[in-house]
């Protein structure tokens, strides 16, 4: 795992690393499960497409009795349905399977890794490095570090290729141009908002990181002290800066959620707006004769849950913050080179030559007690 150990390459001086380098870094990292998470991709797009399928053949059932009356067909789009659902469960199921999968392996490599490259910068190195700020770092920042892996490459991936794959359906079956006209709105909500967002929330995000790496550490620090804080009357002191510190991260989280809360009202206007805008070019379709009411029934049900993966981006851009935070503060003790190195192995010591020991002899006289 040494090669792709996500603390191999120390960052020079204290510029803050990219978010593309970061990326780049824990996907290095995360190599050799790349395989099953390739599969929890597929699994991803596959049900959600036949999320997709099962909207829009429960609509034109719907659409076709409303204008021809029940038919023949009704049975056979229930049967259909029927055999859509069993599928998309047993997707769902290995969906999840691989998706836990890499969650858990992952925890369980970062953590290994967090030791092996700390372990060597003890004890002068971690002189100055409180335990609470440790185990914040090596439990609550490695948890946020987990979402990158496991939901937000197969939720981003997703929001590509399934409404490609939904635009592409409408303008082969039904009409290009309902298809050209939902363009901007889901690239609005899967693109646009998020970026727009993306600074305000990485500021919240770091912001959060710290104050909780400042309360654990509190907190420990008045465990472990509890004796000192009773015998000197520093109690009701510590439970101030407890409160300070309890005070600040609930600011930054107040600021990440007022800025969910906008992105998410942004969103459904997008998609309201979307779905208006399909309706009326679609119902002009429909009295110039291209399209049905059927048609556009359809078109309509595929518009709608085509929302459905790029609201996904709206769900873990902020934990997707987080764990660049997370990230940032655990290269920042994992990079740090040992402050005391072993010597080397192969240096000779004192009184040897070439690993055979030297005859010595001693001046001391030797008592008599202890001669033989």
């Amino acid at each position: 795992m040494s090669a792709t150990s996500p603390s191999t390459t120390p960052q020079a001086g204290n510029t803050p690393m990219l978010r593309v380098d970061i990326s780049r870094r824990l996907l290095a990292f995360g190599r050799p499960l790349l395989p099953v998470l390739a599969a929890s991709v597929t699994f991803r797009v596959i049900q959600m497409s036949l999320g997709i399928a099962l909207f829009a053949i429960g609509a034109w059932g719907v659409g076709t009795v409303v204008t021809d009356g029940p038919t023949r067909a009704v049975g056979g789009v229930v049967a259909v349905m029927v055999g859509l659902a069993f599928v998309k469960a047993l997707v769902r199921y290995l969906l999840q399977f691989t998706g836990h999968y890499v969650a858990f392996k992952l925890l369980a490599m970062l953590r290994n890794d967090f030791y092996r490259k700390v372990e060597p910068q003890a004890p002068a190195g971690l002189a100055a490095t409180h335990t609470g700020e440790l185990l914040a770092r090596v439990m609550k920042d490695i948890d946020r570090i987990e979402v990158f892996y496991a939901h937000t490459i197969a939720p981003s991936l997703a929001a590509v290729i399934v409404p490609v794959l939904a635009l592409t359906a409408m303008g082969v079956g039904f009409d290009p141009l309902l298809a050209i006209r939902l363009v901007p709105f889901l690239v609005g909500v899967g693109l646009l908002v998020p970026v727009w967002s993306n600074r305000a929330a990485a500021d919240a995000a770091t912001d959060l990181r710290l104050a909780r790496g400042r309360l654990s550490q509190h907190l420990t620090d008045g465990i472990q002290g509890i004796r000192e804080v009773l015998a000197f009357g520093y109690g009701q002191r510590r439970v101030a800066e407890l409160r300070d510190l309890g005070r600040q991260a609930t600011d930054a989280h107040a600021r990440m959620s007022r800025m969910m809360a906008v992105r998410r009202g942004l969103n459904e206007l997008l998609v309201g707006a979307g779905i208006a805008a399909v309706l009326l070019v679609g119902a002009n379709r429909v009295q110039s004769g291209v399209l049905s009411w059927v048609d556009l029934t359809v078109v309509l049900a595929i518009a709608l849950v085509s929302f459905g993966p790029v609201l996904g981006v709206e769900e873990f851009i902020a934990a997707l913050e987080q764990a660049f935070a997370g990230a940032r503060r655990l290269w920042e003790v994992t990079d740090r080179p040992p402050t005391v190195t072993e010597a080397a192995l192969s240096r000779k010591r004192p009184g040897t030559s070439n690993g055979r020991s030297r005859s010595t002899t001693s001046s001391s006289p030797i008592p008599r007690r202890c001669r033989t």
